[in-house]
Order: structure tokens, then C-alpha cells, then sequence
């Protein structure tokens, strides 16, 4: 066997040959014989072309099972002529290891799944026989999903997590270390924090790179700014007892800072350490922004902010790390440009069960100032943390908003939905623009399903003379006959949940940075339909949260919780007329799918924020009026613009700065642990280019075709090399 192809992470990658008769067929993969690989993670790679998009890797982790060896069940897409073993973790195959592939039937391959997880597939037995087949289904690609991440936290900080080396060779002798800035610490802690407070010195005094770090300790009696006021050097680490950090977290935070033009404030992701010793439940963070700091999530865990910017704090501030942390990042935020952040994909803090917490009430004092502050009027749903804030206008400064209705006005829901929208929105300064797309004038069942609504003197409809349909120009049109300095993109298929929902929304409009504003939408059945939208998942972009509970928290309170996102859907999309005009509003290239989330980045670009509004709910009956994006005369649209938009916003999709690279890009598990992470050391730069260890999955319409995959971009050239495989039990060189 020739040397394997080896990854930036470590991994060993084996190019095999697929055989024609495996092709377009349900697989099953078996190694034997691996005497190396021990518990190593291994996985299949299996080349997925979207509709002549770009190729993509469906990946499948294998499992290890005593006697039969490692084996995983796949399905082989017609045009794939090859495929690659990856192992992770630096172990390889030896020269006398077997790969097996059988072609298998559809029943066989949901067989063995169901096999992997049978008291899953025993509970979908249960409950009515007539959603049998559904649940089942639903079973199996369940199944699919948790089999492909069957790694621990413990599996991956072994993996992706072990330093030892690094720092030496690498970092210590990066480029950058002559800009390294000066650092110091400050321990916050209280009298009896003795043994929290060691524990957190003693880690900083075990600092590679940082011998003579100065230390700093402040008692939480004490005002905050008077140890602050004696930290030397140009930015400053702020701990709390018990934050324990790694002997190469300093060295990574100046590189850090060094390389992104040394920003006002850096902060790193983090976990818990058990009283054993154990390492769990890491919080992979987010970039830091405005709208979810206010919520205090994001407070804990090492921060390295410049020491000018500490100076700034609230005089009298008590001696927490969270409470000094929400401060200056607040504070900062207050001034003309937001502040310079960057977030450190690395895990740089491991909380000790006995770390001091600042106070819930310390915490909402600090948002609360920073809010009146701010001339943002708010209201606190949820004095414990997380903070829930509910950003409000008052009746009488209420500015109008024009509703924009994209409508084919031909069914029944129309009305019910518009006029839902009439009764109970509590927002009193608002009108409803419906555009009808169509070349002719409204026809007599469009004026019966419309009149009800237009009963309302703050309703009217306009007819757009167009052949066909484009949603894009729908909305472009009803912009330009509003006079409203705000708009409101609204599909005629939602109805509110909340009836606050607009106030809302057009209270994050209070903060001069925010552009654009996205609701939160629900399925009938009470199931999460838009969380804000993630870019680069399933392939390219999708809802974040979607088929949660209404009222479940999610990844770390995340779908609760308001929070700046990269995009937000177009169904409910509340935007400043200034903003929209200075993007040329939405993109007709884009007729059906993917205007929204372009125009959203666009308005990034040009230096908006986007904020996803957990407050303001709205049921959404999902493409009720014209189907769903790629299907009948609309399904050749697909891999144009899927093309279009991957081209375009590629940079994004490889790297959405709200979505944590050690997250996952596969849908329905985007809030677990990526194996590996989308992020190599110790720079921690972003991969930049598309890489076959870059997970995420082919958009969902082509879930209907089979069961879920897991997908990566291409691989890079792979040098060939003889392994023994065997095909239907008959062995050969490939």
C-alpha cells in the first residue's frame, strides 16, 4: 500500500475506485482487518453533484462493531466513480486491511440502519398505523443523523483539542510574534473563592510564551476600576476565579490579535470542568453582537479587551468578570462604529464548578443603562439569564410601516391570513400593500377573496403588469408606491402569534446600526419553521432552529434569545426604506428562492446589521400560495441559482461569522460538535478554500430522493494508491 493522501487535520485519506455495478445503488461498507485504526473515527466520502452545481462529498462515518469490523451503509450516486476512506485522527490502515462493498436493496440498507438505533425505530412503532410509515421514515433519517456523529467531546478534544507541540513549533514561531501586543490578567473573585482563585493563577503563571505575565487580583467588594486602573500592557485578559485557561491560551489570543489588526476585544469559546477532571458541555460561540450580548450569554469565558477600552467603564462597577466584560463591550458599542471584535474559534477557558457568577440583577442594571443610553426603549421578559429584552416604541412615537404582500389572491387563506394581520397587530401605524403579479386586471374571484381585506381603509391592492410571477419585482414594485421610511416584506401566508410582533420588530430599528430585522415563524403545529438563517448550511443556506418547540431554548437559550444573524428570511423581513435603497432593493435575478438572503448580505456589506427577533412570533403556513421553490416549471431555476449564489457569497458560506466552525453544517444537527471543525490550528483562520473536510449536505429537495447525507465540497487531488477491496465478497486491487 502506497503512503495515503494526508489532510491539514492529521487525517489519512485513501482514494477507492467504484465499481459500475455499485453505481446509483444502496451500499454497504465494511473494513476488516484494521488492527491500527482502534477506536480512530473513519468515515466514506461519496462525490454529490447538485444539479450541475457544485460537486459536493456525502459523508458517512463508519461504525466499529466487534467481529464484523467498521461498517457504514450509503448510497452511491449514479455519476460517482470513485469515493475516498478517510481516517481521522492520524492512524492509518495497514497493508493488510480489506475494504468490502456489497450492493445492497433499499429494504436491506433501511434494515441495518434501523439495526443501528433499534429503541428509535421501536418507539416510531407506536401511535396511530395510519402515520406509521411516516414516523418510520422519520425514524430512519434520525437514525442516519445520530449515527454519522457518534464522537463524544471527549473523542474530539483528543483529536482537535491537544496542543502539546503546537505551541513550540508553530506558534511561538509565527510571523506575527514580533506584533504580539503586551498583555496582562485581572482575577476577579470573592474572600471565599481560595481554591478557585489558585486554580486561575496558577494557570496563568503556566503561560507558554508569558513568563512574566502580571497578574492582577480584585475582590468583587471592590470597585472594578481601581485593579483594572493597575493592569499594565495594551490589552488586558479579564478572568474569574475559577476560569481556568490552557498553557497556550495567551500565546493564541496575541496571535490572534496580532493577525486581525489588533481589534478592540477578542473572546474564545469555552467549557465546564467537572469536580473529576472531565471536560464537557463546551459553548461554541457566535461572533460577539450587540443583540445577543444584551441577553449576557456570551459574558463568560476569557476575554482579552484593550485596556483604553476598560478605562470607559461605569465608575463604582462591582469586581465581576461578566458585569467588567458586558461593560466595556457596551460601552464601546455606544460610540459612532461598533466596536472591533473577533471571536477565537478554540476553546480558551474550562470553568471550574466553584467559578464565581455575577449577579442576574448586576447584569441588567449594566444592559439597562446601556439602553437608556442608547435611546432604545425595552422591556425585560426574563430577569434570569439568559436576559430576555424586548425592544418596544412608544404608541405615540410610533413611525409607519408599510406592510409589502406578495399575493396571487386565489385562495381562501389570503383572507383569513391578511385579515389576522389586521385585527391582531397591536402596532398602530401600518398600512398593507397586496401585489397581485399578473397582466391583467384583478379578476372576480381575486376581488372576492381580497375584498374583506380591502375593507380596511389601511389596506389597498396594485396590480403588477407582469407575465409571470417574480417575488423579487413583486416587492421592488410595492416599495415604490409606499411613502413609509419603513418596510415590512410579508408573505400572505403568515398570521401573528404575538400581537406586539411589529413593535417588536421595529424596536431593534432604534439602534442606527441595525438595517434589517427578521420575526420568528411557526409551524401550525407549534414547531419552529425560521430561527434566522445560517449560511452555509445544508449546502448553502437554511433555517436555523427549525422543528424545535416553540418555546425550546435551543443550542445554549440561542432560539429564544434575540441575536444578530447573517440572514433572515423574507417572509417576514422588516427593513429601513434608507437601507433598502441603498442595496437597489431585492435582486430580480433571483424570481423565487435566495432574494432574501442576498439582499440581507448585501446590506451587510454595505456595513447594516441584520437581527433575527425571537420575540416577534408569526404562524407561517409555508408556501401555501405558490408551492415550494424548486418544483414543476420552477425546478430547472434550481442549480442556476444555487450556482449564482455560491459563487457570490462564497467567502460567507465557507465561514458564517454567527455560526461557530466547530459547529456542524448539517441540517437538523447544526448545533453539534463538528467532526472535524471547520478550523485549523493555530491561526485559526477560516479554511479558505473548499475542502472535503468542510461538512454540510445537499439542499433539501434532494432529501427526497434519499435518505440524508452528510456533504462536504470536493476533495483536492488525491494521489492514488493499490488497497484490497472487495465488491459482492469478490476481492481486488483498485
Amino acid at each position: 500500500m502506497t503512503a495515503p493522501h494526508s489532510s491539514r487535520h492529521g487525517s489519512r485519506q485513501y482514494p477507492i475506485r467504484v465499481l459500475e455495478h455499485l453505481r446509483g445503488h444502496w451500499v454497504l461498507f465494511s473494513i476488516v482487518q484494521a488492527p491500527r485504526l482502534g477506536d480512530a473515527p473513519v468515515r466514506v466520502l461519496i462525490p454529490w453533484n447538485i444539479r450541475n452545481a457544485d460537486p459536493r462529498v456525502a459523508s458517512r462515518f463508519l461504525r466499529r462493531t466487534p467481529g464484523l469490523g467498521h461498517w457504514t451503509v450509503a448510497f452511491v450516486p449514479t455519476d460517482t466513480d470513485a469515493l475516498c476512506l478517510e481516517v481521522l485522527g492520524g492512524r492509518e490502515l495497514s497493508s493488510q486491511s480489506r475494504v468490502r462493498m456489497w450492493r445492497i436493496s433499499r429494504p436491506t440498507a433501511s434494515a441495518l440502519i434501523m439495526l443501528r438505533s433499534p429503541l428509535r425505530i421501536a418507539g416510531a412503532l407506536l401511535g396511530p398505523p395510519r402515520q406509521l410509515p411516516q414516523r418510520v421514515r422519520q425514524a430512519i433519517a434520525t437514525a442516519v443523523r445520530e449515527a454519522n456523529s457518534p464522537h463524544s467531546y471527549g473523542a474530539w478534544i483528543t483529536l482537535w483539542d491537544d496542543w502539546r507541540g503546537v505551541v513550540q513549533e508553530q506558534l511561538l514561531a509565527s510571523a506575527y510574534r514580533a506584533k504580539w501586543p503586551c498583555l496582562s490578567a485581572v482575577v476577579f473573585h470573592r474572600k471565599s473563592d481560595i481554591a478557585a482563585l489558585a486554580a486561575t493563577v496558577a494557570s496563568l503563571r503556566q503561560q507558554c510564551g508569558f513568563a512574566d505575565l502580571p497578574v492582577y487580583t480584585s475582590d468583587a467588594d471592590a470597585p472594578a476600576a481601581a485593579a483594572l486602573s493597575q493592569a499594565s500592557g495594551e490589552y488586558v485578559a479579564v478572568l474569574q476565579a475559577g476560569e481556568v485557561v490552557p498553557a497556550h491560551a495567551f500565546a493564541v489570543l496575541a496571535d490572534q490579535a496580532a493577525r486581525h489588526d489588533l481589534p478592540d476585544m477578542l473572546c474564545a469559546d469555552e467549557d465546564l470542568l467537572g469536580g473529576d477532571g472531565r471536560r464537557r458541555t463546551p459553548f461554541f460561540k457566535p461572533e460577539i453582537n450587540h443583540a445577543l450580548a444584551l441577553s449576557g450569554i456570551l459574558t463568560r469565558g476569557i476575554w482579552l479587551v484593550r485596556r483604553a477600552a476598560l478605562m470607559q467603564l461605569t465608575h463604582g462597577l462591582p469586581g465581576w468578570a461578566e458585569a467588567t466584560r458586558l461593560d466595556a463591550y457596551l460601552r464601546l458599542y455606544e460610540q459612532q462604529t461598533p466596536p472591533r471584535t473577533h471571536r477565537v474559534p478554540f476553546v480558551l477557558t474550562h470553568r471550574r464548578c466553584d467559578t464565581g457568577v455575577a449577579p442576574d440583577a448586576i447584569l441588567v442594571g449594566i444592559a439597562r443603562q446601556h439602553l437608556q443610553r442608547m435611546g432604545m426603549a425595552a422591556e425585560l421578559a426574563s430577569p434570569k439569564l439568559p436576559l430576555r429584552w424586548r425592544l418596544a416604541v412608544a404608541p405615540d412615537r410610533q413611525p409607519k410601516v408599510s406592510l409589502i404582500v406578495p399575493s396571487a389572491a386565489k385562495s381562501p387563506h389570503v383572507t383569513t391570513c391578511l385579515r389576522a394581520v389586521l385585527q391582531r397587530t397591536a402596532y398602530r401605524r401600518f398600512d398593507i400593500v397586496v401585489v397581485v403579479s399578473q397582466d391583467h386586471p384583478l379578476e372576480p374571484v381575486q376581488q372576492n377573496i381580497l375584498a374583506p381585506v380591502l375593507a380596511d381603509p389601511r389596506a389597498r391592492a396594485v396590480v403588477l403588469d407582469v407575465a409571470e410571477f417574480n417575488y423579487s419585482k413583486a416587492n421592488n414594485f410595492g416599495a415604490s408606491v409606499s411613502d413609509s421610511e419603513i418596510l415590512c416584506l410579508l408573505n400572505d401566508d403568515v398570521e401573528p402569534i404575538e400581537p406586539r410582533w411589529l413593535e417588536y420588530m421595529v424596536g431593534h430599528l432604534s439602534d442606527p446600526h441595525v438595517g434589517a430585522v427578521g420575526a420568528k415563524l411557526i409551524y401550525p403545529d407549534g414547531r419552529v419553521q425560521h430561527g434566522g438563517v445560517i449560511i452555509g448550511l445544508a449546502g448553502l443556506c437554511e433555517h436555523a432552529f427549525r422543528n424545535l418547540r416553540r418555546d425550546e431554548p435551543g443550542y445554549w437559550g440561542r432560539a429564544i434569545l434575540e441575536q444578530e444573524m447573517s440572514a433572515v428570511t423574507g417572509a417576514a423581513l422588516l427593513v429601513r426604506r434608507n437601507a433598502f435603497e441603498a442595496v437597489d432593493g431585492l435582486d430580480e435575478g433571483y424570481a423565487i428562492a435566495f432574494n432574501d438572503v442576498d439582499f440581507c448580505l448585501r446590506m451587510r456589506e454595505k456595513g447594516w446589521s441584520i437581527v433575527f427577533s425571537a420575540a416577534a412570533e408569526l404562524r407561517h403556513h409555508e408556501s401555501v400560495s405558490l408551492g415550494y421553490h424548486f418544483s414543476g416549471e420552477r425546478a430547472a431555476l434550481e442549480g442556476v441559482e444555487v450556482a449564482r449564489m455560491r459563487q457570490r457569497w462564497r467567502s460567507v458560506c465557507i465561514a458564517d461569522p454567527f455560526h461557530n466552525p466547530n459547529l456542524l453544517l448539517t441540517l437538523g444537527r447544526e448545533w453539534t460538535i463538528a467532526f472535524p471543525p471547520r478550523v485549523e490550528r493555530p491561526y485559526g483562520e477560516i479554511l479558505d478554500e473548499l475542502s472535503p473536510l468542510y461538512d454540510t449536505e445537499p439542499p433539501v429537495e434532494n432529501h427526497r430522493r434519499a435518505i440524508l447525507s452528510d456533504t462536504t465540497p470536493r476533495t483536492r487531488h488525491q494521489q492514488p494508491i493499490t488497497l484490497k477491496t472487495m465488491t459482492n465478497g469478490e476481492a481486488g486491487e483498485v
